[in-house]
């Protein structure tokens, strides 16, 4: 255990006494309570350098009781740099959906395009089951509110029925109040994704990613003729995470594909006198498969969030040369396990955990000689999961490691 003797001595100076440490090569002077956030201020604000390298500047040039923990408490409580700097991004674990009760009954719709043009057509309407993971895409030559919601109407309520939930991103044709309408009359829960955050609406993303990569396979720019038999191929390929094909969970058996060579014989069919029966026992029996996450990444998620008042929301747009990667601080008004709701200019918006990271504010405590502390306020210093360390409540007077309450000289007081 080192101790540090410092050394006080009056220095005059313009013919003003200054109280300064002289035990060191520099004099260093001594600064009272109300000047001691304007000396971290000018110091800090010329590069905003991190919380050790302006303890280290701060500490060769003055000198004041709690001078350490006073320079880590505002550098981490420095709004521009919380703005400005990335330490690390939240990663939240996925939720997963609740299994539908019954096929059809939940629904993810989403937009492709624009596209190359082909017979007038730029855009594409899709739309994915979940219980089956049977893909509809319809061409659209244009995605006005209008045109969405006949294809919607056309292609899947038509043939399927009214679904229980339909998942959409937060695109203004799923926005309008005319889809809102729509979902009212059919009885429909209309569930939209976190701004910046698809992977609420993941399945029919990855769809698209499965039907682009096979009508750029077939290296025509006309792939309104290819879209037809892609979605055949699509319908009739094995999932091994559903043990069958889509064809085969919503039609009882799988598809006649162009090449098949043989026809079922008479004698097998004569088997099925009940296929009837059969087929509605087999469609009953059947069971819903949570979607697999093919990918693990490292989860990560700040424990302050749980607490913290205020939040710094990331901005995911392309950005300007030398705009924040970050916009805040925003009250929080509620909590989620995966979604917060804060309030951005007079407006609750609901967004995604992954977007966020705990705001540290600096607030007055009276009594407590000019310290600060920040939010979240907990008791003790406590770890937190990013390897940085809560901060604790100041007392209202300053205190031994043994508990004893320490009393200052008068001509150590401002």
């Amino acid at each position: 255990m080192s101790i540090k003797i410092f050394i006080f001595y009056f220095i005059i100076i313009g013919g003003t006494k200054i109280f300064c440490d002289i035990s060191g090569p520099r004099h260093r002077p001594f600064i009272t309570p109300a000047s001691r956030k304007m000396v971290f201020d000018n110091i800090h604000g010329l590069s905003h350098p991190s919380a050790r390298a302006t303890i280290k500047l701060v500490t060769e040039r003055y000198v004041w009781p709690g001078i350490r923990k006073d320079c880590r408490n505002w550098a981490r409580s420095c709004i521009s740099c919380q703005r400005s700097k990335v330490s690390r991004h939240v990663h939240a674990p996925i939720q997963d959906f609740k299994l539908p009760t019954a096929r059809f009954s939940h629904v993810h719709v989403d937009l492709i395009g624009p596209l190359p043009v082909s017979d007038d057509y730029r855009y594409c309407f899709t739309a994915i089951d979940r219980f089956t993971r049977w893909p509809e895409a319809v061409p659209l030559k244009d995605i006005r509110a209008e045109s969405v919601a006949k294809a919607f109407i056309s292609s899947w309520i038509s043939r399927f029925g009214c679904p229980e939930k339909v998942t959409t991103d937060r695109g203004k044709q799923f926005e309008s109040h005319l889809f809102r309408q729509i979902s009212a009359l059919i009885g429909s829960r209309h569930i939209q994704t976190t701004a910046y955050h698809p992977a609420a609406n993941g399945l029919v993303e990855r769809f698209h990613r499965q039907l682009k990569a096979a009508i750029m396979c077939h290296a025509d720019e006309n792939w309104t003729e290819k879209l037809p038999l892609v979605l055949l191929g699509i319908r009739s390929a094995w999932k091994d995470d559903l043990s069958a094909s889509t064809a085969e969970l919503v039609y009882g058996e799988p598809l006649k594909l162009p090449g098949d060579l043989f026809e079922p014989t008479a004698d097998r069919l004569t088997d099925y006198t009940d296929f009837l029966d059969r087929l509605r026992l087999h469609m009953k029996r059947l069971q819903p498969t949570p979607v697999t996450g093919h990918g693990t990444r490292k989860i990560f998620v700040f424990k302050d969030l749980a607490t913290v008042s205020h939040v710094f929301l990331r901005q995911d747009f392309v950005r300007r040369s030398l705009q924040p990667p970050y916009a805040g601080p925003y009250k929080v008004i509620e909590r989620g396990k995966k979604n917060f709701k804060i309030d951005v200019a007079g407006r609750i918006v609901n967004v995604s955990i992954d977007r966020l990271k705990p705001a540290y504010i600096l607030t007055d405590e009276p009594g407590s000689s000019g310290a600060t502390s920040t939010i979240p306020r907990t008791q003790g210093t406590n770890a937190a999961s990013d390897g940085t360390r809560t901060l604790s409540t100041p007392p209202q007077f300053r205190t031994s490691r043994y508990g004893r309450r320490v009393r200052f000289p008068d001509f150590y007081r401002p």
